[in-house]
């Protein structure tokens, strides 16, 4: 009971962080309902992953890219942690606990690119991280076996999701071609996407 009310005050917090991160920056209507909707959507189905396999830390990571999600609203610099929380996610998916020291050197260099302005503002090396991203999520996979096969097989397409949506919106601002509301909606259903899937693999 304890547990199931933690989670609710959890979910009710981040609620509220997020109303309150709108209103720091407001942005069009459809924007902001789009955004709101994306981080109360990772928080709600973090928590609920949370408990229903509490033996897996993967919704807690689930449930924190959520909270992330809506700091960028309070500070520049913010602006992109819940990238290193969703890739520390998907090469620990589904246990969400890293098990070698090259999954530690790739999660640690992934929240390292999420929290230096200067590599997320820096085009090129989102694509090179995306890339890294892909290449480790396939490794993985390619070393799975047993019952984690499937989970990782997820676990892998969710990270080529999430890869082309970073690699897209990149090319497009290095090519100097426009379309930065198109590329922001659709990084944010791809997000969003990809919580349900994660979510849906772990239940």
């Amino acid at each position: 009971m304890k547990a199931r009310r933690l989670r609710l005050a959890l979910l009710l917090a981040g609620v509220g962080l997020g109303v309150g991160a709108e209103i720091a920056e407001p942005q069009r209507a459809s924007l902001t309902a789009l955004d709101l909707a994306v981080g109360v959507a990772l928080i709600g189905l973090g928590l609920l992953s949370w408990e229903r396999r509490r033996e897996s830390l993967a919704g807690v990571l689930l449930a924190a890219s959520g909270f992330t999600w809506f700091l960028g609203n309070f500070a520049d610099q913010a602006l992109y942690l819940h990238r290193g929380v969703l890739i520390h996610l998907l090469l620990s998916y589904p246990r969400g606990r890293l098990r070698r020291g090259g999954e530690y050197a790739l999660a640690a260099a992934g929240y390292t690119y999420a929290a230096v302005e200067s590599a997320t503002g820096n085009d090129a090396v989102t694509i090179g991280a995306a890339v890294l991203l892909t290449a480790a999520a396939t490794l993985r996979y390619q070393r799975a076996g047993g019952s984690e096969a499937p989970a990782r097989g997820l676990a892998l397409g969710a990270a080529a999701a999430f890869s082309a949506a970073l690699a897209l919106g990149a090319a497009l601002r290095l090519a100097t071609l426009g379309g930065a509301t198109a590329v922001l909606w659709t990084y944010d259903l791809v997000v969003a996407l990809i919580g349900g899937a994660l979510c849906a693999g772990l239940l």
